[in-house]
């Protein structure tokens, strides 16, 4: 009889236990979903100060939904003069979030969420990894490129991009080392017209400016055989088409 009793205090107390997990869950999501409905309506100020909330507690400062929302609005800020003025960091706190973020969305539980953001994200940042070479900074254009690593160390873009600059340097072992890196993220890719638009058009950015730099070294045959290894990627482009006919390939 004793027995009995014990297993029922005991199953009693599981059933008490999992259904105040479950009910534990539903209430973070509601705060999390809380932070959406402040990110939809603009209300930025108050996003990030909830947010940060969540950041600072023991409790749930590993959960990655805060730091995905409260990226967001960093990120959408930026066309809100006002706030874009109280804000001037607003691109580079965005992305510092949106790596939190995937570094405690281990299990890919919110990709669905994060997705859509983060192709928008990679893709601004990858313009601004340009702009900054453009502009002679050839450092800071590394920052970023290391910084979108952080997100998806599988980029190719990313790598491809990171190779032309060492080859611009002169620098035969890191290029090397990146192509082998390289040909292992391709090794993630099924299907290339499934790719995200900012890894396809990065990749093409960064295999046409390798392509013209050994063209300009002399190398004329390496720059072809680039731009015909780009086409049997993403097919033929409107770029690597002008370059090859100018090149006589």
């Amino acid at each position: 009889m004793k027995k009995k009793l014990a297993i029922l205090l005991m199953t009693a107390l599981s059933l008490v236990m999992f259904s105040a997990n479950i009910q534990a869950q539903n209430e973070a999501e509601k705060e999390y979903f809380d932070l959406l409905m402040l990110y939809l309506d603009g209300d930025y100020d108050k996003l990030f100060k909830k947010a940060d909330k969540y950041m600072e507690s023991d409790k749930t400062r590993k959960d990655p939904l805060p730091y995905l929302y409260a990226s967001m609005g960093y990120f959408e800020l930026r066309n809100d003069e006002e706030l874009a003025a109280e804000y001037p960091n607003a691109l580079k706190d965005a992305l510092k979030l949106a790596i939190k973020f995937e570094r405690y969305d281990r299990a890919n539980k919110y990709t669905e969420e994060g997705d859509e953001y983060m192709i928008k994200l990679r893709s601004e940042i990858k313009q601004e990894a340009i702009f900054e070479l453009e502009e002679g900074k050839d450092s800071r254009c590394e920052y970023y490129l290391k910084q979108l690593l952080r997100i998806d160390e599988f980029d190719y873009s990313v790598i491809y991009f990171q190779l032309y600059l060492a080859a611009k340097d002169g620098d035969g072992y890191t290029m090397n080392e990146l192509r082998g890196q390289f040909q292992e993220s391709l090794k993630m890719v099924q299907d290339w017209s499934k790719e995200p638009s900012d890894k396809r058009s990065f990749l093409m950015e960064a295999m046409i400016r390798h392509a013209k730099f050994q063209k300009e070294k002399g190398r004329t045959d390496a720059a072809i055989k680039t731009l015909k290894e780009l086409e049997s990627f993403l097919g033929k482009t409107p770029d690597s088409q002008k370059y090859l006919k100018e090149w006589g390939a």
